[in-house]
This record gives structure tokens, sequence and C-alpha cells, in this order.
């Protein structure tokens, strides 16, 4: 039904207000008259090599603020990203693509330079990121409530949330999770596309739709267990974990899938932010078992860009990773430090070359009581081959 004429009139008039009370006369917008060749489009992706990303072209976007900006020093450390980036392109830009801080500031990944933007540009910018973001990802919701959604039987659609490919499944099973089956040999060809031709236990982010639902959840490309959809070239099942499910065999939530819900939320922050010391080391040997780099970013934030790159190297070059629990270095009460450090052992499973041994230190900081942990430091001791 077509809305009333006055009801728009008024959305307008209460928008073109708002924006006119958060820019000024000064924000940074150019008439149509005023306009250059060069271009800026607003992206959201879950990564930086994300190939599915949400875009808003922002025609009325002065680039002028870009070229005039203050350009930053290169930093040391790395820098509090989000999953918003700018695309600039025209002749003055040469197509370049920054990506933006929590501070609102723009920061080129292969100069290291940041850009700072006026604070109207940057909150213009950051305030049309979250509505994009509304859009790319799914919404949390406990396994409990996506039990009853996700109903045995029922057919719906996985989207993954780094191709964008989408393929649907039915449920099967599943008492703690969603045990599933792609629904025909085309849906099949999809999911195995998706994780590059060869199954395997990669947990990945996904959005799964029924109907108007978009939840944020996690799937393993493993096929195991029972079969019930025959000529479909898929052989058992697979997992597919919500926010709380659990795996058969625990009562405790599986920890990659968890990342991995919460990154399909786009609330990848939401998960450090109220994580122990121990569970973000513990995080980030998943992280780099999963070889996801985005999550590597997110948890070495405070470390040295240097430090930060060893860890992704190493992380390329492994095949898997294991680890005993991470255990403090000093007896310190967590609810009274500020400072801890940590120390634990992992296994290291190279690509190529025999399977090693290695102890792995890092230091995390807060600022106050209530503030979030953070990593400020990381320290590989030499690794040894492991006896067979």
């Amino acid at each position: 039904m077509q809305k009333p004429l006055f009801m728009l009139t008024a959305k307008w008039i209460a928008s073109t207000t708002l924006l006119a009370a958060l820019f000024g006369p000064n924000a940074a917008f150019a008439a149509p008259s005023e306009q250059s060749e060069n271009t800026a489009t607003l992206i959201v992706r879950s990564s930086a090599d994300a190939t599915f990303e949400s875009l808003h072209d922002m025609p009325r976007l002065n680039l002028d603020w870009v070229l005039r900006a203050e350009r930053g020093k290169m930093t040391e450390f790395a820098p509090e990203l989000t999953d918003l980036y700018v695309r600039v392109a025209g002749p003055a830009m040469e197509n370049r693509t920054f990506r933006m801080t929590r501070s609102g500031r723009l920061w080129e990944e292969n100069t290291g330079e940041q850009i700072v933007l006026p604070w109207k540009a940057s909150a213009r910018l950051l305030q049309e990121g979250e509505v994009l973001r509304e859009r790319h990802y799914g919404r949390l919701l406990r396994w409990q409530e996506a039990d009853r959604i996700f109903y045995r039987n029922c057919v719906f659609t996985v989207q993954d949330l780094e191709t964008g490919l989408s393929f649907q499944v039915q449920r099967r099973a599943g008492r703690d999770h969603a045990d599933v089956q792609p629904l025909t040999r085309e849906d099949t060809k999809v999911m195995n596309l998706i994780y590059g031709g060869q199954w395997s236990w990669k947990r990945r982010a996904i959005v799964v739709r029924l109907g108007e639902e978009r939840v944020a959840a996690s799937m393993n490309g493993k096929p195991h267990g029972g079969d019930g959809i025959p000529d479909n070239d898929f052989s058992g099942h697979f997992c597919i974990h919500f926010l709380e499910s659990t795996t058969h065999k625990s009562t405790v939530p599986d920890v990659a899938h968890q990342m991995m819900v919460y990154k399909a939320a786009g609330q990848s922050r939401a998960f450090t932010s109220t994580a122990a010391p121990e569970r973000l080391a513990e995080s980030l040997v998943h992280a780099m078992n999963e070889r996801d780099p985005e999550w590597v970013r997110l948890l070495t934030e405070g470390v040295e860009l240097i430090k930060q790159d060893e860890v992704l190297r190493k992380m390329g070059a492994l095949a898997a990773v294991r680890s005993a629990a991470p255990r403090r270095q000093d007896a310190v009460d967590a609810v009274d430090a500020l400072v801890i450090p940590l120390t634990w052992s992992v296994e290291l499973y190279p690509s190529e070359g025999e399977r090693r041994n290695a102890t792995w230190n890092m230091r995390y900081i807060r600022t106050s009581f209530f503030s979030p942990w953070q990593s400020i430091d990381i320290l590989f001791e030499p690794e040894n081959v492991r006896a067979r």
C-alpha cells in the first residue's frame, strides 16, 4: 500500500534535518554541479580477502577532503580496524582502497599510511557503514531459538560470508546443533567450490536464510555420519552451529565455531571484548588453525605490525596448529591485574616438513578493571623438531 505523502515528506524533513545538524553547512558533500570525476564507494566485507561485499555509492560526497586530509605517519602498531572500506576512484586518486579504523581514519595496508579525516566526514562514513552492516550480516540467535526456526526436514539457504556463494540444504537431524545435507548435486558442487574442491573440518562463517530470517552461523565442510538424501553426491552430513550450540561430544560450545558465528554477525569484537587472556590466546591458536587472517589481525591488534606479520606468515606456512592450555607466568589474580603474561606449548604441523614443538609467550593488558583485555606483545621461542 502506498504511504501517504505527508508521511514521506515528514520522513524526508527529519532525515535532512538530522544530516544538517550532524554535518553543518561545511559538510563533506558536493552539489551535483560541483562533483568531480572522482567517486567514492563505501564497502562492508568480513575480511580483507573476502570477495563478497556490500556496496553503497556516495555520489554526493566531496572527495576533496581525501586529497587535502592530513597524512598520518606510518604506524608501528596494528591499528584498530573495522570491516568498513572506502574505495576512491578517479584521476586524482588512482583507484585506491582504504580501510577505516575505529577512530574514523583511513588506513592503507600496502603503505601503512593513515589519513586523518575531518570529523564530520568520518562520522558520516561510520554512520552509513552501520546501515550497510545490518544488510551484510546475519543476526545472533541462540541455538534454542534457531532449533525451532530451522526445524528438522526444513529446507533453507546457506550463504558463505567470504565468497558470497549460496546453496540449499535440508536439516536431517542434530540435537545440540543442526546436522544438514546439500539438497541436490548442484548444491554439493557449490559447497565443494566454497571449500576449494577439498572437503575439510575447517569452520566457515555463514548466514543461513529461511523466509525473512537471516541468522549468523558456522559450518564445517566434512561429510561424515549418516546419509539421508540419495543422489546428492554427498556421503553423509555436515554440521551447522549457532550461538551457544555444542558438539555431540561436549557440553561446552566449540570455540572455533563460536568465533565464526560472531564473525557472521559482524560482531567479532564483541567476542573478544568479554574474553579473559587465556580465551584470547586459545582463540589465536584456533584462528591460525582455521587459517583466518582477519581473526589473527583482531587478536594481535595491540602488538607491533612486524610481529603481527610474523604471526600471519607462520599461519600461511602451517597445515595445522595445536596447543596446550595457556598458563600464567606469574601467580596473578586476573580480577586485580592490569597486565597478565601467558605462556603455552604448541604443536606446529607445517605444510611441508616435520612436526615441531614450540613455546609462545604473550602479554595482555587492560587500561582499567572494566576494560577489555588486549594483546601487546608476542614472543616465539625457537622451534624443535618433534621426535617420532
